[in-house]
């Protein structure tokens, strides 16, 4: 008989019918508050290294309780070519000896039950039916997208910096810029109408004309400035 000591004492070793070796313990790890994310990162290595995520040490193999919560903590693939048969991930929820994922794995922590667990994609409340695994996914999404804009500020803080930094240096030429474009698109209208006129102009010109005057007064209507006749360019 083995004596309850640490976790990893207490585990023999068998082949699963994926070929890979895998841990039966006789009392599982219990984690009773959140596992921290040393061990989330344990976790992913371990699956980058092996492609076994049923391999890892403390993870339970067993189906949860319909009723036991779930806290999604991380997302995985596994390599298929490093698993030992090339074959797909076993799912304790629906298939804990049969292959069946290998991409969009959930890395999960079971509160009530105090265990992780590593669950198929699609499985939870296709099986169990309900909403606990659409509400823990929705949360998990939430806090993903957190998680991830925070990994992005701590790895380009300097960069951002360094950013900011060329960013005032090139305002001057910027409100230059923009002072141009509002120059030009308030006399845009008046020019063109002037250049539309001078068109007309050229045109009649180039036709058979009854009298002088007539294209005399065709040209001055083309130098003056719309509202304002008196002016003329």
């Amino acid at each position: 008989m083995v004596h309850p000591q640490k976790p990893k004492r207490l585990a023999q070793s068998i082949v699963s019918r994926t070929g890979a070796t895998c841990p039966v313990v006789d009392k599982i790890h219990q984690y009773l508050s959140r596992p921290s994310e040393s061990l989330v990162t344990a976790f992913l290595d371990h699956v980058r290294r092996t492609g076994a995520p049923e391999t890892f040490p403390t993870i339970c193999r067993t189906k949860p309780r319909a009723e036991s919560r779930p806290m999604f903590l991380r997302r995985f693939d596994v390599d298929r070519r490093k698993r030992r048969n090339a074959d797909k991930v076993p799912c304790p929820i629906c298939s804990p000896n049969d292959p069946k994922f290998l991409h969009g794995g959930y890395f999960v922590w079971y509160p009530d039950e105090g265990v992780i667990r590593g669950i198929g994609p699609e499985c939870g409340d296709t099986v169990f039916g309900g909403n606990l695994y659409a509400e823990a996914k929705n949360q998990f999404d939430r806090e993903e997208r957190e998680r991830q804009a925070v990994e992005f500020l701590e790895k380009n803080l300097q960069k951002i910096l360094s950013m900011i930094m060329a960013l005032e240096a090139i305002r001057p030429a910027a409100q230059e810029a923009a002072k141009l474009y509002s120059d030009f698109k308030r006399a845009a209208p008046t020019r063109l109408w002037q250049t539309k006129q001078r068109l007309r102009f050229t045109r009649h010109c180039s036709r058979p004309i009854a009298g002088h005057r007539a294209s005399l007064q065709l040209f001055r209507s083309a130098q003056r400035v719309p509202g304002n006749p008196a002016v003329t360019v």
